[in-house]
């Protein structure tokens, strides 16, 4: 099982946070309680989108076109954000089943979630990095784990990467990053396009139905 390991760790932090707390908080185990790795016959053992899980720390930009792409789409999702949920539009919303950290550090969040995912796609429309989206790159090197950078290319390329990554290294648990909005603008729609357009999710009329 190729995500339970990250799972299970999601789940013991959880259960940490909980004791913790005296009131329940919002986060994944909702999602990953029965989250179990069942390929679909019907497509000659492909891994359906439903039995996947888009992580990310929910700032705006990237973050978020990743986690409203999972809600949009019926995907399972979560990941860690800052303690009190601050991000740079406000307090992030509770539809967002994101795990609060124990510090209002915005590197610890991304050093979870970097940890707890088969792997990182980081997105961008520029090909420099910077801020936290080079921290997160630089973090993904020093542990060794899958990652693929989609800068500066079009929607076509990166989302055929994208799964081709997802394929290749057996990602159950993907984490995105990338630029805030006020760092890139685009970032968002680019983000939203590409996950859209990925192969990965089945057909493209099924990972369209709710465009307006």
């Amino acid at each position: 099982q190729f995500f339970s390991t990250p799972v299970q760790r999601l789940e013991q932090e959880m259960m940490k946070q909980k004791t913790r707390n005296t009131k329940k908080p919002s986060h994944l185990s909702s999602h990953v309680s029965d989250f179990q790795p069942k390929a679909d016959p019907s497509s000659g053992g492909r891994f359906r989108a439903s039995d996947f899980v888009l992580i990310s720390g929910g700032q705006t930009g990237a973050d978020r076109a990743a986690l409203d792409f999972a809600i949009a789409h019926k995907i399972p999702h979560g990941g860690w954000c800052p303690k009190g949920r601050q991000e740079e539009d406000g307090i992030l919303s509770k539809k967002y089943h994101l795990i609060e950290t124990s510090s209002d550090n915005y590197e610890q969040r991304t050093k979870k979630n970097v940890r707890e995912s088969d792997g990182t796609v980081i997105f961008g429309m520029s090909k420099k990095m910077m801020g936290g989206t080079l921290f997160t790159f630089e973090y993904v090197q020093n542990k060794n784990k899958p990652c693929l950078c989609l800068l500066g290319i079009s929607v076509e390329t990166a989302a055929r990467r994208l799964d081709q990554f997802i394929k290749a290294h057996h990602v159950r648990v993907l984490n995105v990053a990338g630029p805030r909005a006020s760092r890139e603008q685009k970032v968002y729609a680019f983000v939203m396009k590409v996950l859209k357009k990925c192969p990965f999710w089945g057909s493209e009329s099924h990972a369209t139905q709710k465009e307006d």
